[in-house]
């Protein structure tokens, strides 16, 4: 039995512990090298990925907020993505367009 539990640093077999990391990590540039192929893919997830931080923060409270009181527990985790993305690009987008908000929430200023 393969296990890993870096908390407790208890790694069961050495050579899978380097080893499942080391091909986890060529699949994804892989996986990366042929994303970026595929032009409108490729800028939707860059846009994605430039909006993180705020889904992150903000991917609960649409749970909470949102989700919940519209849908009930009538929703699975596609739909929770989903919303929580959207709605967090919507609010990357609103804060991206004020100087206040940009350099309270996305820590951007005018000097360049």
């Amino acid at each position: 039995n393969f296990k890993i539990d870096m908390k407790t640093t208890d790694y069961s077999n050495l050579i899978f512990t380097v080893l499942v990391p080391t091909i986890c990590f060529f699949m994804f540039k892989l996986l990366a090298e042929k994303i970026q192929r595929f032009r409108l893919m490729s800028t939707v997830l860059s846009n994605i990925g430039k909006a993180s931080l705020i889904i992150m923060y903000t991917h609960i409270y649409v749970r909470e907020l949102i989700i919940k009181p519209i849908l009930e527990d009538k929703y699975g985790i596609s739909i929770y993505i989903i919303i929580s993305i959207i709605v967090g690009m919507l609010l990357f987008n609103f804060a991206n367009k004020s100087k206040v908000l940009s350099f309270l929430l996305l820590g951007k200023s005018d000097k360049s």
